[in-house]
């Protein structure tokens, strides 16, 4: 009797992982397509940050702006956004692999391109599913109402040498992003919880650098 049920639960646990695996991708692919096709949105964030092994997190607020685009589409440049308001201000653009960083006031900010390893953990917010399953495997941990939350784990290369884990929260009824956490490979935690989503009027001036900064490459 042990047997059997060794034996039956041997041939379950596959197909029950691989059916999590599926809906994960599947629910990921939704809210990707939503946000893609409700391009470009703004949002307003909370940004933590956790350092290993400790309780309390540093804070940051602001708005954020994303512009996606379909799968395989070049009409484009991806970009997103950061333009933090407390405790105090700053900018940064990521389009492509060209970031822009500035204060407010300043004459001057920071232009780099940067390599993929720079970008880890920005691109979980840009890239497509199609790229994100190269990388990681993804898995539902957990369902409440209108909550989702899935775990992507990196499945070796790039990507696990700067990510021990991500987990993403989505409203798959609205098809929104919820939240974005990840662990960095020492275990510092960053999160961005998101709400208040909404049209952009102006794409053009939010997905370029602002006027009248000298930009200092490096």
């Amino acid at each position: 009797m042990k047997f059997r049920l060794f034996l039956l639960l041997t041939l379950i646990a596959p197909s029950v992982a691989a059916a999590q695996e599926t809906d994960a991708w599947a629910e990921l692919s939704a809210v990707r397509g939503g946000l893609a096709a409700a391009s470009p949105l703004a949002a307003d964030f909370v940004q933590s940050y956790t350092p290993s092994g400790f309780n309390v997190a540093d804070e940051e607020r602001g708005v954020m702006a994303m512009r996606l685009v379909g799968s395989g589409s070049d009409t484009a440049e991806e970009c997103v956004r950061w333009d933090y308001v407390e405790p105090f201000p700053k900018g940064f653009l990521l389009c492509d692999r060209i970031a822009w960083t500035w204060n407010p006031g300043e004459e001057s900010g920071r232009r780099q391109i940067l390599a993929r390893a720079d970008s880890f953990g920005l691109d979980l917010l840009r890239l497509s599913v199609d790229q994100l399953r190269s990388s990681y495997e993804a898995v539902v941990v957990a369902r409440d109402g209108d909550r989702i939350a899935i775990r992507l784990e990196p499945t070796g290369g790039a990507a696990a040498a700067e990510i021990r884990d991500a987990t993403l929260e989505i409203d798959p009824s609205s098809r929104r992003l919820l939240s974005l956490g990840y662990h960095d490979v020492e275990g510092n935690l960053t999160r961005f919880t998101l709400g208040a989503y909404r049209g952009l009027t102006r794409p053009e001036l939010a997905f370029s650098p602002p006027d009248g900064i000298e930009w200092l490459d490096r």
